[in-house]
């Protein structure tokens, strides 16, 4: 009751910084460099095109551009 007075159920009482996921990117690298993996067989495993791959694991962030036609 005394947290919920406060008003620790709608926010935290302290900032929290987000987190960055670190071992799922040692397990890409690992696969990549050390295995010999190529992007495309690990995007391929993933069920990702290289690009979303690239993005989400990678960090490569380049603009999607789309035609779009009726």
């Amino acid at each position: 009751m005394q947290m919920g007075n406060y008003g620790y159920r709608l926010k935290e009482p302290f900032p929290i910084e987000p987190e960055e996921p670190s071992l799922i990117t040692e397990v890409i690298r690992f696969h990549l460099e050390s295995l010999g993996y190529s992007e495309k067989e690990l995007s391929h495993t993933l069920r990702l095109n290289e690009a979303e791959f690239q993005r989400q694991y990678l960090g490569v962030s380049k603009p999607i551009l789309r035609v779009l036609s009726k």
